[in-house]
This record gives structure tokens, sequence and C-alpha cells, in this order.
């Protein structure tokens, strides 16, 4: 699954460590501080990622959310059918400007240790994965999609009782 990591400038060192342990985890991640290099196109590389990407994972901080960068990230991730049940807020530090609508998510409270906050995005992010797949995907054991179709005849029955009756 590709996770794009959503934070401000001053957050990138714990970016950076977050962005480790979520590789470790089986993650690919992109870091818009670290992928963009020199003389690139940041606006153009961003909305490349963020068409890319499954799912998004957003550092909080107050430095973060008056970002107008981070703002626009988290609309998109807001209104993009595909990151539905895929956007996990790490709070680094609280902030009063965090939007409302990100206490929807599970959150996730970044600690002195990033390796264990890393496991924790890493698995809500399973975890909500999972619940945007057709049962019959994460059934094991070979499930199969199966399709029933009922004839007139048998939709009367459920209504009036036994087929011939």
């Amino acid at each position: 699954m590709k996770v794009f990591l959503s934070h401000s400038v001053s957050d990138e060192e714990t970016a950076v460590e977050l962005s480790k342990g979520l590789a470790k985890e089986g993650f690919d991640v992109w870091n818009p501080r670290i992928e963009v290099g020199a003389g690139g196109n940041f606006a153009e590389e961003i909305g490349r990622a963020l068409r890319t990407s499954d799912a998004m994972v957003i550092l909080v901080s107050p430095a973060a959310m008056k970002s107008d960068w981070m703002q626009e990230e988290i609309n998109y991730a807001l209104t993009e059918p595909r990151f539905r049940n895929r956007v996990v807020p790490v709070i680094l530090r609280p902030s009063s400007q965090m939007p409302w609508i990100l206490n929807r998510f599970p959150t996730v409270k970044a600690g002195d240790n990033l390796a264990k906050t890393a496991r924790e995005v890493a698995r809500l992010l399973r975890i909500e994965s999972t619940r945007l797949q057709p049962a019959w995907r994460h059934a094991g054991g070979g499930a199969q999609r199966k399709f029933f179709f009922l004839t007139p005849r048998a939709i009367a029955g459920l209504f009036i009782g036994s087929p011939g009756c």
C-alpha cells in the first residue's frame, strides 16, 4: 500500500523516522519533502503522489495545521473515495486548528518511541483497508463471489408462501 505522509517542514525529522518505521512494516511511504528533488516541480509531484497513493498519514502539530499545503492535501484525502477509511492522523503536538472532521478517524498519539507509533499506524491502516474490500476478498480459503438470481415466481413465493400453494 502506498502511503502519502502529510506534514510540515518543522516536523521533518519526525516524518523521516516515521517513514522508516512504516517502510519496515511493508508500506511504500511517499514523503514530499524527501521525494521532490531540487529543481523539481513541487505541486506537480505532490499531485502525482496523491493520485497514486492509497492512504494518507497526517502529522498533526500547530505548525502543520497552519500550512496551506497541508490543508490542500487533507482536503484532497477527505474528498477522494480511494482514501475512504484510509486516513490516519498522528498527533505530534495537539492543535486547536485541527479540522474537526479528522476526529472521525482513528488517531494515534505519537510518543517518544516512533517505531511503536509506526506499528500502531500500520495496524490501523491494515484494519481500515480491509473494511473497503468486499467480504469475499478477505474471507480466505478460496472464497468466490457468487451471484444469485431470483425468478419472479421465486420472489412471489417469498411474500405469499411456498411456491405452488
